[in-house]
Parts: structure tokens; C-alpha cells; sequence
């Protein structure tokens, strides 16, 4: 199929590793029998330096620079085109438009790497309410899909979305729990003992959650690819309409806010290291996704966004991110620590400069 492809698109390029854009070189060189860049087919990308850069573990600030695209050697081989105009936030948006342009550029206000949010953004009150409050007594699963609450830790996260899920009927609830294998080496270990209850308590990475609470309506994220050509990928937010024994129906939210038709999403068995022992959990593979991380929020546009800075963001592009997923600045409420007006905007402004190039 590739040998048989005249262009690729490759969205939200800046947030893959370069070692992931030449394996994709050697190999389309492969396929392709040659040794021109990318086997000679057309490599059409898309993407914001200014936006979350590459996830490199523990690593420090030069680190992630050189894991970005723009450090490959295959970087001079793009022809750089560059856009001038903010289409995700309204038209007659311009000071919210100036002031998405300033934080991602690390240049907004008198000290850039920690600014002071703008009164009109700061959340009142309760900010469940504030984002989600107005919809949910005649409820509108399309309306929702346009609203979220970002944080920067997952716990927030998860916290956060069990507290929406309140407002559900408790009538319909159900808790899935996961079935768990584990794996030390070649040798499956007993089930059993404090050990293995500590997984079932823990997020671990790259898994669903042991225990999935959910009610009908509820709005829940894929975290993993089902079906691309049926658009169920990593990252599709759902509602959920009938929660049943071994499957979860749900519908899409179209292009036009209609529902699609429903989906089945039965349980699926995945496998992940965690620690010295791989975790084999069968479980649904989604996540209440009322609120999600801001690294997840990245490539969606929202009416209303919340944004949960009690832990402040800490890599390049976050705060960004955050604040450019709502199209105008009375759709962008932010909650910071009791008494603080100010939060910290990182930057790497090296990076910028090397993504000119």
C-alpha cells in the first residue's frame, strides 16, 4: 500500500521524535527501492514548535530539544511554509489571539517564565460548574464533547472526572473491574497478596484502570487504536449510551454535532512492564474523559476549557497548549492555588529558533 501512495500526511509533527521520522525515511526507502529521502514520496507535515514538544522521561531541557524533528539531519530536506493566521480562535479574537502568540513565544508580560492570568480567565468559583454546569440539566452530549477541564497530573485528573461523573444518574452506574495476569519473566505469579493490590490501585502506564466506574452519558477517551478506518483511535472521546456485561455502547460526535450510530466497545487484553513484572490486564480501553491532561487536550478545539494549574505546568509548550485549545478568552477559566494570581510558562526558546530553520 505505501509503494502505491503519492503523498503522507503527518499531523502534530513537532510532538513525534525524530528517530520516529527516520524510521519512517529508511524504511519508505525500502519500499521504494532507492536511496532518496523518504524513497521519493511527498512528506506533507503540520504541527506548532510552540506546542509540546517530544516526551524524552526524566530528561533534561537539551535532551528534548534533540530528540525534536528539527534536529534530525533530515529536517533540511522540508520546504518550510509558514501560516500567519490563528484560525482556532475566533475571528474578532484579537487580544486573546496576541496573548496565545505571547505565551507560546515565552514574551507575555513583564517576567515571560512565570505570568500573571488575566482577571477575565481567572475562575470564580467552582470550576466543575463554571465548564460543564449550564448543559447538564437538559443534557446535550455534543455540547459537552465541546467542553473540558485540563490539568497537568493525572491524579487531578482522575479526581476531577469522578467528580463530574456525579452529576450522572447514580441509577445507571456500573464498575467494571479488570481481569489481571502477572508475569515475572517466564513464571506467572499468584494473584494475590499486597503486591498485586497495588496495581490494581495504580495507574500504570500505557493500561486502563483496574476499577472503571461509569454511567450512562458519560463522556469516555479511547486509549488505544480500535478501528482508524472507523475513526475509533487513541484519543476519540465518546458517550457512552448503555453500559452492558461485556460491551460499552457508545456514539461519536460527528463533523456536524450530530450522534454516528452505535458502537460497540467490548474489552480488550493488553500488556504493559511495570516495574520488574509485565501487567496482562483484559479491560474496556477507555477513560472517563470530562478532564483530561493537557498533553492528551493537544490537536482539539473547545468552546469552554478549564484549566487546573494547583501543579503548575513543567515542560515546554504546556501552558500554551492549554490556553489555545479555547477559542476565545471568555471560553478560558483557570484555577490556581488560593491567593496566587501567577503560574509558570515554559519555553524553550531555542527550540523556536531551530524549527525556523
Amino acid at each position: 500500500m505505501l509503494k502505491e501512495l503519492d503523498i503522507i500526511i503527518w499531523d502534530e509533527f513537532p510532538m513525534a521524535p525524530k528517530r520516529a521520522l527516520e524510521v519512517v525515511d529508511s524504511k519508505l526507502r525500502e519500499i521504494m527501492e532507492n536511496d532518496i529521502p523518504f524513497g521519493g514520496k511527498i512528506i506533507l507535515t503540520g504541527g506548532d514548535f510552540r506546542q509540546i514538544a517530544p516526551i524524552v522521561e526524566n530528561g533534561t531541557r537539551q535532551e528534548t530539544i534533540n530528540t525534536s524533528v528539527c534536529c534530525s539531519k533530515l529536517w533540511k530536506e522540508f520546504e518550510k511554509f509558514k501560516l500567519t493566521e490563528n484560525v482556532r480562535a475566533l475571528s474578532h479574537e484579537i487580544e486573546f489571539k496576541k496573548m496565545l502568540l505571547e505565551i507560546g513565544e515565552g514574551r507575555f508580560g513583564e517576567n515571560p517564565n512565570e505570568i500573571e492570568i488575566p482577571q477575565e480567565c481567572l475562575s470564580k468559583g467552582d470550576i466543575i460548574d463554571e465548564i460543564f454546569g449550564d448543559c447538564m440539566e437538559n443534557y446535550d452530549p455534543a455540547t459537552v464533547m465541546k467542553r473540558a477541564i485540563l490539568a497537568t497530573w493525572n491524579k487531578d485528573v482522575d479526581e476531577l472526572n469522578e467528580q463530574v461523573l456525579e452529576l450522572f444518574d447514580e441509577q445507571t452506574e456500573i464498575t467494571y473491574h479488570a481481569q489481571d495476569v502477572y508475569h515475572y519473566g517466564d513464571e506467572i505469579l499468584q494473584a494475590a497478596g499486597e503486591i498485586h493490590e497495588n496495581y490494581k490501585i495504580r495507574n500504570i502506564k500505557g493500561l486502563p484502570t483496574f476499577k472503571l466506574r461509569l454511567r450512562k452519558n458519560a463522556i469516555v477517551m479511547l486509549i488505544r487504536n480500535l478501528s482508524i478506518e472507523d475513526g475509533l483511535c487513541n484519543g476519540t472521546r465518546l458517550v457512552v449510551t448503555n453500559l452492558l456485561k461485556h460491551n460499552l455502547v457508545c456514539k461519536k460526535i460527528n463533523i456536524d454535532g450530530t450522534l454516528s450510530d452505535e458502537i460497540l466497545i467490548p474489552r480488550i487484553t493488553l500488556t504493559a512492564k511495570h516495574g520488574v513484572v509485565d501487567v496482562t490486564r483484559h479491560q474496556f480501553p477507555v477513560r472517563l474523559a470530562f478532564c483530561m491532561t493537557i498533553n492528551k487536550s493537544q490537536g482539539q478545539s473547545m468552546e469552554k476549557v478549564g484549566v487546573v494549574l494547583n501543579h503548575e505546568c513543567f515542560s515546554h509548550g504546556q501552558l500554551y497548549v492549554a490556553f489555545s485549545r479555547a477559542r476565545s478568552m471568555s471560553g478560558l477559566k483557570v484555577v490556581l492555588p488560593e491567593g496566587k494570581t501567577y503560574t509558570a510558562n515554559i519555553v524553550y526558546k531555542e527550540l523556536l529558533e531551530l524549527g525556523k530553520k
